[in-house]
Parts: structure tokens; sequence; C-alpha cells
């Protein structure tokens, strides 16, 4: 050849001798034309014709076969001419055809080809055999590739449906929001509970730590039970002891959790100090762990109810939050299996054909092509799911209105002292603000406002008929200087040790019950109790087909 470009035809003639072989009742022609593996590059078609020397005058036992690639096929043309065809040759696939006749039309065979035995129906059934087998095989494949084309369409039609659910989604409206700066009322003032508004301000579809959340909760609604009248706090020399009073017939649950627990830790006492709730969770760590969650399903149930959450698009948001870990995944493992794929037909040719064969890399070959949409429909879902994810509004449009009004009403109560036109609240309405307050982690900044604006209520003199103690339960137990070994000018002081005194031993239970479940299970991981129910946020523990 010259150094010019182009196409060149070679073809190569050869005399191949011996190929015939004669029985006592038959004759063949058996020729392997090309043998396993000796064809490394794939053929677009391959054709040939034989000849024989004489017609066959019966046609009904002039019989031929083809082995090799099972999309081929062999045709008698006439009484002496036959035919092969085979469309994409598979490389290393070899190509083999059987000629059998009764009549002895074939001259000149060599003695060592010649069979004294008679041969005919035996290699008739053998090859009848091998073509059912071979037909029963490739119904087979048919139908497993039926199935797989069925099931790959399912799919795809199944995640277009789930599309146009995504694309219903993205046109909704969004929320309507309303920029509250101060509200000065309790919102939902006669049904709500501190857990309730702890968990509507915290809301944001994100797993929230439990950490202060479960401490402050639990501790507002101690005092809520206290305000209630269902239980009295006297604060003794810094020590709190808590008394029942009466039953929990008209508590929501949430608040009955923790009356529950209180009654549970107190053990039938008729007053007991606070700090037999972590001896309570030392013995009973698994039940207290439970009473905890307990409190946060029953405050998410209620929420629930008034249809502040919606519950199916929490289900549909905590499903989706994985949207983005799933699409990488898919879209690296896709993306290795085509690397290994392209390494496997470029270093290991030569393997592939000798060792297991070109038939299950040509069938790999095919699956990474054959899924491709699914693959791609499938990652751009995932991707519309992660896109959409920042809009679904788990939160109704009652529930955004409820927490714009939650978050007002804590920047009321924390910015109180500042405002230069304000109402000044009844000493009932602090009380509540007081329970409220602890729940959201600012009791201290309503006790200096308190103070500021009643500061008689700070003098001695104010408790000695006991009115204080008998119309302000919540007040009296955090400032009552008769039951505490303070002066007036202490009292706000004594006000943060008394919810602190709370706060810390509900923080210390908590962490006792979840010691002592890791130190009794052999797979501890920081199991147990806090916030870690389901809903729009989730409060967590702390703690720790081939060639042939």
């Amino acid at each position: 050849m010259d150094n010019t470009s182009g196409n060149r035809k070679f073809q190569i003639s050869y005399k191949i001798t011996d190929v015939a072989k004669e029985y006592n009742d038959c004759q063949e022609i058996y020729w392997k034309f090309l043998a396993e593996g000796k064809n490394a590059i794939p053929a677009k078609k391959v054709t040939g014709k034989i000849t024989l020397p004489e017609h066959i005058s019966n046609f009904d036992n002039f019989k031929v076969w083809a082995h090799g690639d099972v999309n081929g096929k062999v045709e008698k043309l006439n009484n002496k001419t036959v035919s092969f065809e085979i469309d994409r040759l598979s490389p290393g696939a070899m190509v083999e055809l059987r000629i059998l006749s009764s009549e002895k039309i074939l001259r000149n065979i060599p003695e060592i080809r010649i069979s004294r035995f008679n041969s005919y129906n035996n290699i008739v059934s053998y090859e009848e055999k091998l073509s059912n087998d071979t037909d029963k095989n490739i119904e087979n494949s048919r139908s497993k590739i039926e199935m797989y084309v069925i099931t790959e369409l399912l799919l795809i039609i199944i995640l277009i449906f789930k599309l146009k659910k995504l694309k219903q989604i993205s046109k909704e409206k969004k929320l309507e929001k309303h920029d509250l700066k101060y509200y000065r009322d309790i919102p939902r003032e006669n049904t709500a509970t501190p857990s309730e508004a702890l968990y509507m301000i915290k809301f944001n579809k994100k797993r929230l730590d439990t950490g202060r959340i479960q401490r402050d909760a639990i501790a507002a609604i101690i005092l809520d039970l206290c305000l209630k009248k269902k239980i009295s706090l006297t604060n003794k020399d810094g020590t709190t002891f808590v008394k029942i009073l009466n039953t929990s017939d008209d508590l929501k649950n949430d608040e009955r959790e923790v009356y529950n627990l209180l009654k549970k830790a107190g053990n039938g006492e008729e007053e007991f100090d606070i700090a037999k709730l972590n001896q309570y969770a030392k013995k009973e760590y698994y039940e207290y762990s439970v009473d905890i969650n307990n409190v946060v399903n029953a405050t998410i149930n209620n929420l629930y109810e008034l249809k502040l959450i919606d519950k199916a698009r929490c289900k549909l948001y905590l499903k989706w939050e994985s949207a983005p870990i799933k699409y990488m995944l898919i879209k690296n493992i896709y993306i290795w299996v085509i690397i290994t794929n392209i390494i496997a037909n470029i270093f290991f040719q030569k393997q592939m054909v000798f060792g297991m064969g070109y038939g299950l890399l040509t069938n790999i070959t095919y699956t990474i092509i054959g899924i491709l949409p699914l693959i791609l429909i499938r990652l751009y879902h995932l991707k519309k799911q992660e896109k959409i994810l920042k809009k679904i509004a788990v939160l109704t449009q009652e529930g955004n209105d409820e927490k714009e009004k939650w978050q007002a009403f804590k920047r009321y109560i924390e910015d109180y002292s500042l405002l230069k036109e304000k109402d000044v609240p009844d000493l009932v309405v602090w009380e509540k603000y007081l329970v409220y307050a602890t729940a959201f982690g600012i009791s201290e900044k309503v006790i200096e406002s308190l103070k500021a604006t009643y500061p008689e209520v700070f003098i001695k003199e104010r408790w000695n008929d006991g009115s204080m103690s008998e119309n302000y339960p919540v007040i009296n137990y955090i400032f009552n200087p008769l039951n505490n070994d303070y002066n007036s000018s202490s009292n706000l002081k004594l006000g943060n040790i008394s919810i602190n005194n709370i706060s810390s031993n509900i923080s210390k239970a908590y962490h006792t019950s979840v010691t002592e479940i890791a130190s009794h299970s052999s797979s501890s991981s920081g199991s147990g109790g806090g916030f870690s129910s389901g809903g729009g946020g989730r409060w967590r523990p702390v703690a720790g087909m081939g060639g042939r």
C-alpha cells in the first residue's frame, strides 16, 4: 500500500481435504470453519455456500445443521447446495456446519474416515435434541428479555408519573408570610402546651439535637403542671421538691406523659426531691427513655391533629431527604460499571476470550446500554427531588401562621424591657410568660423584666398572707423568700437557681439513661431517650444476553 488512506479487500483461498466421513448408512461433512477464540475481530456478516459433487435424490434424507451463534441460519438451496449466514458474529465465536445424507454421493473417502457402523439415526437424534435444547434456550432468553424490557418500561412509566407528581408539588403556592415583629398574646393560650410551642418555634424540617431542647421542653411542662395545680413545686434551700396534687384527667397527652414520669420517679411518696428523676433513670433506664420519647410523640400527634403539620408531607420530606445521596450513589456505581467494562474490553480481551468467553462481556455491555434510559430518568427524578425538597411545605398555612406568632411572641417577652410603648401584663400573664420563657431558654430575661415591672413582688411582706403562694404557684416556687435563705436583693439569682434546678436534674436523668442503655447494650451507639420521633423535624439523642 502507498501512503494514501483507503480500504483494501483481501481474499484468501485454501483447500481442505478429508472433510467427509462415511458410515454404513450415510455420509456426512462435519467441519468447523471458525474455531472458538480464533476470530478476535467481530464480523458484521459471515456467509458460506457448500456445493456437493452430485444431486441428492431423496431431499428428505438430506439434513443440514449449523453450530455457533444462534443469530445465524442454514438452509438447503436445492438438492446439492447448502448456504449459511450469520449476522454480527461475536468475537471468539465458532462457526460449524454438518451435512448429512443417506445417499453416498461423495467419492474417494480415505479408509481411515470410513466407519462400519450405522449412524444416521443417532446423528439425527443428537442434532434434533441439540436443536430443541437451543430452541428452548432461545425461548427462555427471549422470555427473560421480554420480562426485562417490560420491567424496565414499567419502572420508566412509574418514574414518569412520579415526575408529574413532582411537577405538581413544584407549582404549589408558597405559604403566606406576615413578618410579625412582636406578638403579645400567647398563641392558642387555652390549649397550647410548652412542648408544642417549642417544637413549632424550632421547626425547620431538619433533625434537631436534643440537648437543651429536651431539657427546656420538659422543664417548662413541669412549671405548667404547677401553674395548673396538678403538682406543687417548693424550693427549700436550693432543692426542688415535687408534690402530686390532682389527677391528669384534663391534661393533653404530652403533659400527661410528664405527669406520669414524675409519679413514677416519686414512687408513691407524698413529696419527693426532683433528683429522684435521676434515680429512676438509672434504675429504669429503658423505661425512662420510652417516657421521654412518648412526650415528643404526643407533642407531634397533637400538632398533626390540629392540622398545623401535614403528616403526609412530613413522611415525604423524610423520604426525599436522602435524594442527594442516592443520586451520587447510583451515578457513581453506573460510571464504575462502565469503566470496568471498558477496561475488561481493552486490557483483558484475550483472557475474556479463552476464559469466560465474550458472551458474558457482550451481555454486560448490552445491559449497561439497555438500562441507560432508566438510569437517566431515575437520576433526573432524584435531582428534581433534591431541588423540590426545599419547597416542600411540611407546615400547613395555619401551622406557618402559628409558627410566626410563636416567634413574634418570643421576641416580645425577650425584648420587653426594651419596648418603649408597652402594656403592663398582669402577674397571671407573667406567670404564663415564665413557663414559655423556660421552654424558649430565655427565662433569665423574663425574670429581669418581671422584677422591673413588679418590684413589690420581691418584698418579703408581700408573701406573709399566703395569697401569693395560693394565686401564683409558679411565681411562689421561683421567688418566695420565705422558703429560701435569700434576701430581696438576691431573688433574681434565686429565680434562675429554681428553674436551673429543674433543668439540671432533667439533663442529668437523661444522660444517665443514655449511659445506662449504652453500657447494657452490646451494640450501643448512643441509643436511648430524647426527642427522636418522626414528624417534621426529628429530635435525636446527642449520645453518643450472551453470544453463542
